[in-house]
């Protein structure tokens, strides 16, 4: 694909999005955009297309391999646990240096990665999420729940990770004490 093809990929990916009951987000459109901008825009709509017309209630959010018609060529370097640590152990730092905004941009954008290159019954999910949630913890933590809840993008994030009913109840208890 073109990158002035990227509104009308952002377009498929949003009618899967309603479609299957996933929430779009520019992280999200982002990875998809490195997973498959190799292919042509045509091989996209046809397997959207696809999905969008056998859909079923059962029916989950596609990974970018099932959005391709042959497996995408690498140079053959798969994630091992150690290069995944080691980049988690980077990011770690950026996160740590970063303005609280940015910082949970980037670990959105880390945890859609995360979704789109695992499977979600995997280990290598589950530890990479945990350690995502970790993350979460730790941001509250440095940045205060305050900022957290104040700030929509924020909020939603910390709620993927760290569960709805905590950031919900710690929002109810800041805007309690306003008043």
């Amino acid at each position: 694909m073109r990158l002035e093809e990227f509104d009308s990929f952002k377009g498929e990916l949003k009618q899967l999005c309603a479609t299957l009951g996933k929430a779009y987000t520019d992280a999200l459109g982002e990875a998809y955009w490195r997973a498959l901008r190799d292919i042509d825009l045509d091989e996209l709509q046809a397997h959207v297309e696809r999905i969008l017309l056998n859909a079923t209630a059962e029916t989950k959010f596609p990974k970018p391999g099932q959005l391709r018609k042959k497996a995408r060529v690498t140079d053959g370097v798969v994630s091992s646990p150690q290069t995944i640590e080691l980049r988690q152990r980077s990011l770690g730092m950026q996160l740590e240096e970063m303005e609280p905004l940015h910082a949970w941009h980037l670990l959105d954008s880390y945890l859609a990665r995360v979704e789109v290159e695992e499977d979600p019954a995997s280990l290598f999910y589950a530890e990479r999420f945990s350690w995502c949630k970790a993350q979460a913890q730790l941001l509250l933590k440095n940045h205060g729940q305050k900022w957290c809840v104040a700030d929509s993008h924020c909020m939603q994030v910390a709620s993927r990770l760290l569960g709805g009913e905590y950031i919900s109840a710690e929002h109810n208890k800041l805007w309690s004490n306003v008043g």
